[in-house]
Order: C-alpha cells, then sequence, then structure tokens
C-alpha cells in the first residue's frame, strides 16, 4: 500500500519543475507549485506552502509546513514513536504496516505518528529533528542539530538537545504587530512590491506591517 502512494506520488510530480526527480512525495501529500523540494527529500502525508523549499535528505512525515519556510538539508520533522505502555516497544503488535516488514496487526491499534505544524517563514537548521505532535510557531528559527520536542513559540530562537529557547528574536509589540498583518498571506505582487521592507532591519514602520493591509482589495 505504501509504495503504491510513492508510485502515485511519482506519476503525480512527474513533470513538476520545483520537485527534483530523486525526491520522494507520496499521493497523499499536497506541494504548492510554488514551493522546492530538493533531491532525496522524503514528503510523507505533509502539505508544504508557497515559497517553501524542503533541503537534501530532508523528512517532512504527517506535517504542515506553511509559507516561506526554509529546512535545510537533513532535517525530519515529524518522527515516529513506539508504545511505551504496552508489553513490547515493536510495532509489529500494533501497526498493520511497519518497519520490521511482517503484519501480523489486522489494523492500527496505535498510530506511529502525531501532527506537526510549523508555521510560516520558519527557519529550521541542519540535522534538526522535530517529534511528532509539535507546533512551531510563525517566524521561529531552529538551530542546527537541535532536537525539538516541545512546541516552539512565534519568533523564537530556539537550540539545543531538547531544544530551548534561546531568546525572542523582537520584543512583544514587534512580534504582535508582525502576527496581526499576516503579511505571508498577502498576493506575491503586494509582497514583490514591498521587498524594501525585507531588506532592512529598520522595517517598523513599513506598510507591510500596517493594520489593516493598504494593500486591501
Amino acid at each position: 500500500r505504501r509504495m503504491k502512494q510513492y508510485l502515485l506520488g511519482f506519476l503525480k510530480n512527474l513533470l513538476r519543475r520545483g520537485i527534483s526527480p530523486l525526491a520522494l512525495v507520496d499521493a497523499r501529500s499536497r506541494v504548492s507549485r510554488k514551493a522546492r523540494l530538493y533531491r532525496f527529500a522524503k514528503i510523507v502525508g505533509a502539505e508544504i506552502g508557497d515559497f517553501s523549499y524542503v533541503g537534501p535528505n530532508s523528512w517532512v512525515v504527517d506535517a504542515e509546513i506553511g509559507k516561506f519556510c526554509s529546512i535545510a538539508p537533513n532535517c525530519k520533522i515529524g518522527l515516529a514513536a513506539h508504545t511505551t505502555r504496552f508489553l513490547s516497544t515493536s510495532p509489529i503488535f500494533t501497526e498493520s504496516h511497519n518497519g520490521t516488514g511482517f503484519s501480523w496487526a489486522t489494523r492500527d491499534i496505535v498510530k506511529p505518528s502525531k501532527h506537526v505544524r510549523v508555521g510560516n517563514d520558519v527557519w529550521v537548521g541542519e540535522r534538526v529533528l522535530v517529534v511528532g505532535g509539535v507546533s512551531i510557531g510563525n517566524g521561529a528559527i531552529v538551530g542546527a542539530g537541535a532536537i525539538v520536542t516541545k512546541d516552539v513559540p512565534a519568533y523564537t530562537i530556539v537550540a539545543g538537545v531538547p531544544a530551548k529557547i534561546i531568546r525572542y528574536r523582537f520584543d512583544a509589540e514587534t512580534i504582535a504587530r508582525i502576527e496581526k498583518s499576516a503579511w505571508w498571506n498577502l498576493p506575491e505582487e503586494k509582497l514583490r512590491a514591498e521587498i524594501a521592507a525585507f531588506q532592512t532591519e529598520d522595517f517598523s514602520r513599513s506598510k507591510i506591517l500596517t493594520h489593516p493591509p493598504p494593500f486591501s482589495e
């Protein structure tokens, strides 16, 4: 069943310019035509938003990746979990399709993965691991090599094993203004017209952060 999903996904995305022919995408996944997947990326039951990219050899499983996200190489987002309170941790007893290659269970007793949500404009550094069930807020930065085991607030920088907050990127008022603006949902032509706001540290007076947006249709 799993191989069929990969085959259908390959055929579905065969002519997609933004998806490397060496990437593995199952048929359930939804990848924006403005997103990019690099070689050996593995996308399973996931959604990738506009202008986001997934670097080489990174896996995204049962996850929602927002817009303008940067996923570095060798990351794994949506790590599966094993049972810890049952007699055995082996999935052969609890999952109809599992890593052992044998199907002793006629139905899934437990779900191996929990949904991960990654917001918009998130930067995930190289070799980051994100366990299932975690949410990463808009504008967050996850330092290289971190293991994310719990939710990451918006506009924080986290790092370490397990990942901990190093600092917030901006003050609370600025974060609130950015969140309220939801600039990532503006049309592409509007963002391109205001590109100067994204090319300076002094963006506080930008039209991008005014609310309601001056670009409203």
